[in-house]
């Protein structure tokens, strides 16, 4: 186990924060805060994750020197409805930090090539690494995704999906779910339910933890799935410009087919998904096509343009909590440099 390690700590000046009154309408939603990197990188807001009210957003293009590389970072802040505050920011060493990240409860992951930096809350509320997991034979190559559920961490790479979780003072492999070229995979967990969506393969595969370890236990026929979020017991899942929403407490069951709310729908409808039990929000290329759930039902509750007009990215990363919706844009821009943002939302019902 890494020795822990202080973060270091960055005024929240380095961060342009701007903060936005808006009405809401029949999503529920008001823009309350723009981000954006002070190193006005292209890549800002491509890695995203939120837990609570506290925010994770990765910079792999960030923490550049005048004449060195760019060994990228990560940023942890805590929202309220007046702003951010940045409570730490971990930096790249000779790979680049901040491609994928997660955050589940107290604990926080990042990627860099082919290991995952681990970062603890104390109980004094500051933010530690205490963690860095070489991915051995699990990653041949740079990692594609990652997540955290519990005291569980998944990683995807391009021809291998592990499990790992802390056992005696140290991260040890929990399971291997085999290997085999992943292409274009997506990767979401809940619980001990972990949903990879092989595009080629025509199929969502779900895997649970039991007495005997990792197995797989249904497979659910969709064609050329790509986006995915997972939530409970519900599986949502892009497939063919639509949304399908399955209950997978048991066998899978399909619950409801959502269309797009304008047309035409291009292939980034439902490419990047955040659910939870009251509503789903889907990247599309007009903006975030939102729907809501009343019960059994689910029923679209309007668009959300970017708040820049004609921005195509705006949804990129989705990350979802009772309280915000974070929208990732990594090539968003109101500068003369190619910047990325990040906008919350707050959820006003």
């Amino acid at each position: 186990m890494t020795q822990a390690r202080p973060p270091t700590l960055c005024a929240l000046a380095l961060v342009a924060v701007t903060l936005v009154v808006a009405r809401a309408d029949d999503t529920g939603l008001v823009h309350r805060l723009t981000v954006r990197s002070e190193h006005d990188t292209v890549f800002f807001g491509y890695a995203l994750d939120a837990d609570g009210d506290t925010v994770v957003i990765g910079d792999y293009n960030g923490a550049c020197t005048e004449r060195g590389p760019c060994h990228g970072d990560v940023r942890i802040y805590g929202a309220t409805r007046d702003g951010l505050v940045e409570q730490a920011r971990f930096h790249g060493d000779e790979d680049t930090l901040g491609f994928e990240v997660a955050i589940d409860g107290d604990r926080a992951a990042a990627s860099l090539n082919r290991r995952v930096r681990i970062f603890e809350r104390g109980r004094d509320r500051r933010w530690y690494e205490t963690a860095t997991i070489e991915m051995g034979d699990c990653a041949n190559r740079s990692l594609e995704a990652i997540t955290l559920a519990g005291d569980y961490l998944i990683t995807l790479a391009l021809d291998r999906i592990c499990v790992w979780t802390p056992k005696a003072g140290t991260w040890r492999l929990d399971g291997d779910l085999g290997t085999g070229a992943i292409v274009d995979g997506k990767l979401a967990a809940a619980g001990n339910t972990i949903a990879i969506a092989w595009r080629d393969k025509n199929q969502v595969a779900l895997y649970r933890r039991g007495l005997a370890g990792w197995r797989r236990v249904e497979t659910i026929a969709v064609e050329r799935p790509f986006g995915l979020a997972l939530q409970g017991t519900t599986l949502a899942v892009q497939t063919n410009h639509t949304i399908q929403l399955f209950d997978v407490a048991r066998a899978p069951r399909l619950v409801a087919t959502l269309a797009p709310q304008s047309e035409p729908a291009d292939w980034k409808y439902g490419a990047e998904l955040a659910l939870d039990d009251r509503m789903l929000v889907a990247w599309s290329d007009d903006g975030l096509h939102v729907y809501r759930r009343s019960g059994e039902r689910w029923a679209a509750a309007g668009v959300v343009a970017s708040p820049l007009a004609g921005r195509t990215w705006f949804g990129a990363r989705l990350a979802l909590t009772p309280h915000w919706l974070w929208v990732g844009d990594p090539r968003e821009d109101p500068h003369p440099t190619p910047g990325g943002l990040v906008y919350g939302f707050e959820r006003r019902r």
